[in-house]
């Protein structure tokens, strides 16, 4: 496979819209299943599986508690 992407990288590679659109999905999805946000990622924000993953698993550190 290629390179385990670093969450920082991938936001850093993403434009600032993009960028927001994802941080407001993990602030504000609480509701979806892992499964099911990486699919949103992908059909939504046309990331890659593994670049779906990635940000998925930073959810936790979005949503307030």
């Amino acid at each position: 496979g290629g390179e385990h992407m670093d969450f920082d990288e991938l936001m850093n590679s993403l434009d600032s819209q993009t960028a927001h659109w994802v941080a407001a999905v993990l602030t504000n999805d609480e509701t979806a299943s892992d499964d099911e946000l990486v699919a949103y990622f992908m059909e939504e924000g046309k990331f890659t599986k593994a670049e779906a993953e990635v940000l998925v698993t930073k959810r936790s550190e979005y949503v307030s508690q």
